[in-house]
């Protein structure tokens, strides 16, 4: 059992159609579809939000990452690096 849960983001069109992986375009919507309290972020795509080069609904405010989708706000507060999985603990803030 691992003491991280997963966060599961979906692109849909303006349809509510969840969009295929293959076609993922930037006029798609982010929904968040589950979310747990604490989880992993990688190492890839904190530096893809840094670098400006990710979607325009996450951003990284100096510790804490904010996902703005369509029908949620996560917000979580990175925290240690774990570098055998490249990734940070990540956990909703109290």
């Amino acid at each position: 059992m691992s003491d991280y849960g997963d966060v599961v983001l979906q692109l849909r069109d303006p349809q509510g159609r969840v969009a295929e992986t293959r076609r993922l375009t930037c006029w798609r919507e982010m929904w968040v579809v589950e979310a747990a309290p604490r989880t992993l972020v990688s190492e890839e795509m904190l530096d893809q939000v840094r670098s400006g080069g990710g979607r325009p609904e996450v951003t990284l405010e100096g510790d804490m990452l904010k996902v703005r989708a369509r029908n949620r706000t996560l917000i979580y507060r990175i925290g240690e690096y774990l570098p055998e999985r490249h990734a940070y603990v990540a956990e909703w803030p109290d």
